[in-house]
């Protein structure tokens, strides 16, 4: 490993590599004025082949409003040539983002023969973003479907050249503000289940059904939860009314019973969604069941979940359709909401007046 220092006096980073026994000064065209502790924050590099130079964005958690870091494209570390230049806010995270990348991630060459470099000489790609967090303890694993959303993929992954849906991620990528708000992905999804997902799935260039039932896993996993947790939500009514409404109870039976179904669990998951996600998939989907000679359906969910049938059941009909690569593109971003889905919303339950007294 480099031992790395900055020198306050010459504005440099000096590079000492003890295996090569050898010292390299590395420039940057950006000033630091604040002594910072490197100690303090952790990096991780991350591909954008939709960032420029000027992508640059503090970074924040959505659910605990606190602000975790800076995603900087490295090219921006050694640029005057950008808004932020002379932000002090900046300028730290950059410093403490240059001085990580050049102890962890950045390989001492025995064969540069030249004392001294300028940082951008030592990108070996334009397209890298760095993110530098403030928060050692935090799992960047749970943030990658909603960096996924907008283009980040994370380096230290196994991934594919390329993504299945780069038209979407531009889009996405085209209207950020300056602030990126991200979300944990939900406790109920495996971390390694997202580093898979959030990396070589939904990069592209792997065999489209493998993709497809993937990413059907973050249903399955997420209709489970629903019904368990209107069945928990249920039992908690009970025991803690002791007056209960025949009627009432009647009808959230028949609720309960509904939901055994997996396509009722999946309209309440998929609804959740936006609209615009949700009407872009069923119209895909629909496409590809008319061309396979079934009927189309009218909600996003119902038209999934016949695609999932005709998958499972049925694998010769679809195995070597072009068009199945069109619900890949689809589904991606309805499965990337779905692991952020937090909070299942409560099952409207009435109050009952305790003095109200009923018989089931």
């Amino acid at each position: 490993m480099n031992a790395v220092r900055y020198n306050t006096e010459d504005q440099i980073f000096v590079v000492s590599s003890e295996e090569f026994d050898r010292q390299l000064e590395i420039s940057t065209q950006l000033r630091f004025n604040a002594a910072v502790d490197p100690n303090l924050y952790t990096i991780h590099l991350f591909v954008n082949h939709a960032a420029a130079e000027n992508s640059i964005f503090e970074v924040h958690d959505a659910l605990r409003r606190k602000r975790i870091g800076w995603m900087i494209p490295l090219t921006a570390l050694d640029s005057q040539e950008h808004t932020f230049a002379e932000n002090i806010h900046f300028l730290r995270y950059a410093q403490v983002g240059i001085h990580l990348y050049l102890l962890k991630k950045w390989t001492f060459n025995p064969e540069i023969f030249s004392s001294r470099l300028n940082f951008g000489s030592v990108i070996s790609d334009d397209t890298l973003s760095i993110f530098i967090c403030n928060d050692a303890t935090l799992s960047i694993s749970r943030f990658l479907p909603d960096l996924g959303k907008v283009g980040y993929f994370p380096t230290d992954l196994p991934r594919q050249t390329g993504t299945s849906n780069q038209n979407q991620i531009n889009q996405k990528f085209s209207n950020l503000s300056k602030r990126l708000n991200i979300r944990s992905a939900a406790k109920i999804y495996p971390s390694n289940y997202i580093d898979y997902l959030c990396s070589t799935i939904i990069s592209g260039n792997i065999d489209p059904l493998l993709q497809f039932l993937f990413l059907y896993q973050a249903c399955e996993i997420g209709i489970q939860e629903e019904f368990n947790t209107r069945v928990e939500e249920f039992i908690t009514y009970y025991h803690q009314n002791t007056a209960r409404d025949t009627i009432f109870f009647y009808q959230q039976r028949t609720k309960l019973m509904a939901l055994t179904q997996e396509l009722t669990r999946l309209r309440s998951l998929v609804d959740r969604i936006d609209i615009a996600i949700c009407n872009d998939l069923k119209e895909v989907c629909n496409d590809f069941l008319i061309s396979n000679g079934h009927r189309g359906e009218n909600d996003a969910a119902k038209a999934l979940y016949k695609v999932r049938n005709l998958v499972v059941h049925n694998l010769a009909a679809v195995a070597f359709r072009a068009d199945f690569s069109r619900v890949i593109k689809a589904f991606i971003p309805l499965a990337l909401e779905m692991l952020t889905l937090q909070h299942l919303p409560p099952a409207i339950l009435p109050s009952i007046p305790q003095d109200h007294t009923f018989t089931i």
